[in-house]
C-alpha cells in the first residue's frame, strides 16, 4: 500500500511538473512573439513577465520559462538554421506563431534531453492549435518530426 500511494505522489508530482511546464511554454511563447515584433531584450520581456500579476501569481516554472527565453534568443540563428534544414519554404513565410513554437521546440529538442521528444512534439502541436492557424498544428507536426530525427539520434 506505501509503494501505490508513493507511486500516486510521484505521479502527481509529474502531472503538476507537465503542467507547470505547458503553463511556461504558453507564456514562452507570447514572450518570444513579443521578441520577434519588438526585438526587445531578454532581460527586459522577463521583467514585463515579472511584473505582469497574470504571470507573476501563474502555477507555472518560472526557471524553465527564463531559460529557454535567454536560450532561444541567444542561439535564434543557430535554430533557424537548424529549422531552415527541414522546410520547404523560407522561415520569412512562416507565421511568427508557427516561428516562435518551431525555435521553443528545436531548443528543446537540441537541449533538453530529459523531456522525450513526443513530449516536446504534442506540447508544440497543443500550442499549434490553440494559437496558430488552423491548420498549422500539422505543419508544425510535420517539421518537428524531421527535426526529431536529426536532431535525437
Amino acid at each position: 500500500m506505501t509503494s501505490l500511494n508513493s507511486t500516486n505522489k510521484e505521479s502527481k508530482s509529474v502531472d503538476k511538473k507537465i503542467s507547470n511546464r505547458r503553463k511556461s511554454r504558453e507564456f514562452l511563447l507570447q514572450a518570444l512573439y513579443q521578441w520577434q515584433i519588438s526585438k526587445t531584450s531578454a532581460n527586459s520581456i522577463k521583467q514585463q513577465f515579472a511584473a505582469n500579476p497574470v504571470f507573476a501569481n501563474s502555477k507555472l516554472d518560472s526557471d524553465y520559462f527564463n531559460e529557454l527565453l535567454v536560450g532561444i534568443i541567444e542561439n535564434s540563428s543557430q535554430l533557424d538554421e537548424e529549422i531552415s534544414k527541414v522546410i520547404d519554404r523560407s522561415l520569412h513565410s512562416i507565421s511568427i506563431v508557427e516561428l516562435s513554437i518551431l525555435r521553443m521546440s528545436c531548443y528543446e529538442l537540441t537541449n533538453k534531453h530529459d523531456i522525450p521528444y513526443k513530449v516536446v512534439i504534442n506540447e508544440a502541436i497543443e500550442l499549434s492549435k490553440r494559437y496558430g492557424g488552423s491548420h498549422s498544428y500539422k505543419y508544425v507536426n510535420g517539421i518537428l518530426d524531421k527535426l526529431a530525427i536529426s536532431l535525437r539520434d
